[in-house]
């Protein structure tokens, strides 16, 4: 599986502070950063599923990454304001800051939406 992360920088922020973002969900990631862009490839998709878990967004989660799926890619934004603050929002409609975009290539990603999103009734 491989996790591909990248998030614009525009003129108004400090590049240090979208990587911070990028980093508090995924902090593994290896980042490149340029002046108007960030981005890099992940390791593990394990704080991102607690953060899922955390807020209490399993459902929708679950619901959006679904739709998300195209063959073997699975493709979604996140709000980069609201990583920066420990959260996870995904982003429907571009934000005019950009948002995070997250692509995952690999085989059975239901699965991993499964993975992501199980409650603790769903372990059991």
């Amino acid at each position: 599986m491989e996790i591909h992360v990248e998030a614009p920088v525009t003129a108004t922020e400090a590049p240090d502070r979208v990587v911070e973002a990028v980093h508090t969900v995924f902090p593994d990631a290896s980042l490149t950063v340029s002046d108007d862009r960030v981005a890099g490839e992940a390791q593990s998709l394990e704080t991102l599923r607690e953060l899922l878990a955390r807020h209490q967004i399993l459902d929708t989660a679950r619901m959006l990454l679904s739709r998300r799926i195209e063959d073997d890619r699975l493709c979604f934004t996140l709000n980069k304001q609201a990583a920066y603050a420990g959260a996870v929002n995904f982003s429907e409609v571009g934000h005019p800051l950009g948002d995070i975009t997250v692509t995952i290539t690999g085989s059975d990603l239901p699965g991993l939406v499964d993975w992501l999103t199980e409650t603790d009734g769903d372990k059991e």
